[in-house]
């Protein structure tokens, strides 16, 4: 494999200045723990309104139209996902020119004030449309950030991260997924346990975005004691156009790799909440699933990651994908017969697991196909649009599967097509170069 290395000034030991700095200002273990709790917040975020989209779509959308307050609440869903390029191209550029730091702290505030604003708004049964129009604007301003924030702070701990373990700092950031997502179940199960069902459908839903705004102050913390370094632009002899093909090329495969992650995950969301077999599940279990596939995804995004800084990212990423297409349909097929609500989880966060396997290595492999210059855009880039694209729409085409064949078993083609296309998608940009990484 070629390997495409960018220009530095060395010093008269014949060491990289670029090298001195950064080893300087590796990140240690309490900078990392802080990236991954601020993380965490941020992405709960997204995965709490996943999980209340039905009471979000009663109280912010009209009932009794064409379409019922759940088709609205998940096409505003998946409009937070169609601001995400915009983001990654914006904020991902700002990130490589201005810093990683820089550009996690105001994706924060961002995504905070999305939260904050759907905590307060009044529902559609007092104010009417503006409502819903907030609703849509909080949640696009949501993505705008989120696209920006996944390729600055997956590049800080990839660049930064431990010593020749590429893919373990960026299975922090998947980590930091599944840890949110496990916060998410475990807020929303203790809200229906304890709640009586006409206050936690009036009010009680708002508590979980209230919570997320009010520790912005300690993600804010967590953020800035962070050190960086900003190295001076490197110097590039090719012309404009072909430093633009140096991350256009690579973002277009990317894009297809990221779809092989994306849509499981999304997939496994939608079972939580709204069920396989066409019956929605009670809230308690969906919030129960929805914890297990969590805890699943965390495990799993470490493991592979550790796996594969030993055998290789791509090798790894290979096996996750493999694995996930192989057993996704038996598993479906399987608890679409079957009433087991532990055979259920067991079996839903299985799946979870194994596509969470390549989390860390897929995000570690694309990273390094973007020079230093456009590496926080070209994976923001890549991951923002593959989401909005795949991601937001999934939930909308797996209620459009479920309501059309009556079982959401037949999802699990959705999925095995995902995995293939990644797999296609990998190879091909395995003939990029590479870029070094510290």
């Amino acid at each position: 494999m070629s390997t495409h290395l960018p220009q530095t000034l060395l010093t008269p030991e014949g060491k990289s200045h670029d090298t001195l700095k950064q080893t300087r200002t590796r990140l240690t273990s309490t900078n990392i723990v802080g990236l991954v709790l601020a993380n965490t917040v941020e992405f709960f975020d997204f995965f709490i309104y996943a999980m209340f989209a039905g009471y979000i779509g009663r109280a912010f959308f009209p009932q009794g139209t064409l379409f019922d307050g759940l088709q609205f609440s998940l096409a505003t869903f998946a409009a937070g996902y169609l601001s995400r390029p915009l983001g990654a191209l914006t904020l991902g550029r700002y990130a490589d020119r201005r810093g990683r730091k820089k550009t996690a702290l105001l994706t924060g505030s961002l995504i905070t004030l999305g939260s904050l604003a759907i905590a307060v708004v009044p529902s559609f049964d007092a104010v009417g449309l503006p409502s819903s129009l907030i609703v849509l604007l909080c949640r696009m301003i949501q993505g705008f950030a989120i696209g920006g924030e996944l390729g600055a702070v997956t590049a800080l701990l990839v660049e930064r991260g431990p010593a020749g373990r590429p893919a373990m700092g960026a299975g922090y950031q998947m980590a930091a997924q599944g840890a949110a997502q496990l916060l998410a179940g475990i807020l929303g199960l203790a809200l229906v346990e304890y709640l009586p069902a006409a206050d936690l459908h009036a009010w009680g839903w708002r508590l979980p975005f209230a919570f997320a705004a009010a520790l912005l102050p300690v993600q804010f913390y967590l953020r800035r004691s962070i050190e960086e370094v900003i190295p001076s632009p490197e110097p590039d002899p090719r012309s404009a156009t072909s430093d633009t093909r140096s991350w256009i090329k690579p973002s277009l495969c990317s894009v297809g790799m990221i779809f092989g992650g994306t849509v499981p995950t999304f997939v496994v969301i939608y079972i939580a909440a709204f069920g396989l077999s066409g019956a929605s599940p009670s809230p308690s279990f969906s919030f129960a699933m929805a914890s297990a596939i969590g805890a699943a995804t965390l495990l799993a995004s470490l493991i592979g990651a550790a796996l594969a800084d030993k055998i290789g990212t791509g090798t790894m990423i290979v096996i996750a994908r493999t694995a996930t297409a192989i057993a996704v349909y038996p598993v479906f097929a399987l608890l679409s017969g079957r009433d087991s609500q532990i055979i259920s989880v067991i079996a839903i966060s299985t799946v979870a697991a194994l596509s969470a396997l390549a989390g860390g290595p897929t995000l570690a492999f694309i990273l390094r196909k973007f020079p230093a210059r456009h590496r926080a855009t070209g994976l923001a880039f890549s991951y923002a649009t593959g989401v909005a694209i795949f991601g937001g729409t999934t939930p909308l085409i797996a209620s459009a599967i479920v309501h059309t064949t009556g079982s959401g078993e037949k999802t699990a083609w959705y999925v095995i097509f995902a995995s293939v296309v990644a797999l296609i998608a990998q190879r091909y940009l395995r003939r990029a170069p590479d870029y070094e990484m510290q």
